[in-house]
């Protein structure tokens, strides 16, 4: 690819609320410094401009479109065609299904001859949905992997998983999830005499924000209180009228730092997680986590020393566990937590290795172009 100068990313992504802008925005200071503010671009909906306070406006260009579906993916495509015909880039970065396979689309039918870098950020094929669905899903990337010059995986479970279905091995590259250094968050004075939770993310099935809901309405006798930072992205959802949960809908990174600091623990309850940003995101604040034992959330929280980990998608099981709960035990697990979090969790990390794959894949392209 040549010197950092020679450089041009550009970043494809079809949606971002919620761990994927984090990442984004954490990694944008970093490329930009590396690279230029020319020379990194971010594909985004125009929408999502307040989740990515730390990238400049020149950096950004905004997409609108409707709800996803064959025809809007290919509407997609065509604008990021045009993009990539105006920015021209030396390298994309698709992040997540819907832009990953519009960009490889456009590689496959020749209409975007650029090396493309693609992270999932969360296998399709490993959601917890029909086997039908999982066996198309398991076939399209095993294709769109033909028309990919790297794939990074963001946990050992994402990378295992895709090659076990024959994602090409020489195209993978793991580089764990991370987030830079302790931010000091505006204080919030949230009730001492109860123990204070948090759940932040999409309210959708994978989330499992119906589970954690049902727990807390098993607990009206107990002296835990739930704040759900977060909405629906696709679609409704529900949100049950409840004494000890109070919704705050989506916030700014800001408050939900701030979130993150005051309660005693983050609940994750997913169904399956690519990774968990979120629980990295909670032990910078010090903030023990509560996870479901699914996908990577295993290689994050370590049982009764950072957190807990639960075995079940039972709200029952996870009611007794919350019932379990003991204040100063929470505040023990949040301090290794902290420490888990610099030494494996850090956007630094990412950055460095990411720059790795890069020079690799231009390294590639131009050994191809000879």
């Amino acid at each position: 690819m040549g010197t950092r100068a020679d450089t041009k990313i550009l970043h494809v992504c079809e949606s971002i609320q919620g761990g994927i802008a984090t990442y984004l925005d954490e990694l944008a200071p970093l490329q930009i410094a590396e690279f230029g503010a020319n020379n990194v671009r971010f594909v985004v909906p125009s929408r999502s401009r307040p989740d990515l306070p730390n990238v400049p406006n020149e950096c950004l260009i905004g997409i609108d479109y409707d709800r996803r579906s064959a025809r809007n993916l290919l509407r997609y495509a065509g604008r990021v065609r045009r993009i990539i015909a105006e920015e021209r880039p030396t390298l994309v970065h698709a992040h997540s299904t819907f832009a990953g396979a519009a960009s490889r689309l456009l590689r496959a039918a020749g209409l975007a001859p650029v090396p493309i870098v693609y992270c999932a950020h969360g296998w399709s094929f490993l959601m917890d949905v029909r086997e039908r669905k999982k066996r198309i899903y398991t076939a399209a990337e095993r294709w769109l992997s033909r028309y990919t010059d790297a794939i990074v995986h963001i946990s050992r479970h994402e990378h295992d998983r895709a090659l076990r279905i024959g994602i090409p091995a020489n195209k993978s590259f793991l580089i764990f999830n991370g987030i830079g250094n302790t931010l000091p968050a505006p204080r919030i004075d949230l009730p001492r005499n109860r123990i204070n939770l948090l759940f932040a993310g999409r309210l959708d099935r994978q989330k499992g924000s119906d589970i954690i809901l049902d727990a807390m309405a098993r607990l009206r006798d107990v002296e835990v209180h739930l704040y759900v930072a977060g909405d629906a992205v696709h679609g409704n959802a529900e949100r049950p009228i409840l004494p000890n949960v109070t919704y705050l809908g989506w916030v700014s990174r800001d408050v939900l730092d701030s979130y993150y600091s005051a309660v005693d623990a983050l609940v994750m309850p997913s169904r399956w997680e690519g990774f968990g940003l979120a629980a990295v995101e909670a032990m910078r604040q010090s903030t023990a986590v509560l996870a479901s034992a699914q996908g990577a959330l295993p290689e994050i929280v370590i049982s009764r020393q950072t957190g807990l980990l639960c075995p079940s998608n039972d709200p029952a099981v996870w009611a007794d566990l919350l019932r379990g709960l003991n204040k100063a035990e929470l505040q023990r697990w949040g301090q290794e937590a902290l420490e888990r979090q610099r030494q494996l969790f850090s956007i630094d990390r990412v950055h460095s290795q990411l720059c790795d794959v890069y020079e690799a894949v231009g390294r590639s392209a131009q050994d191809a172009a000879r």
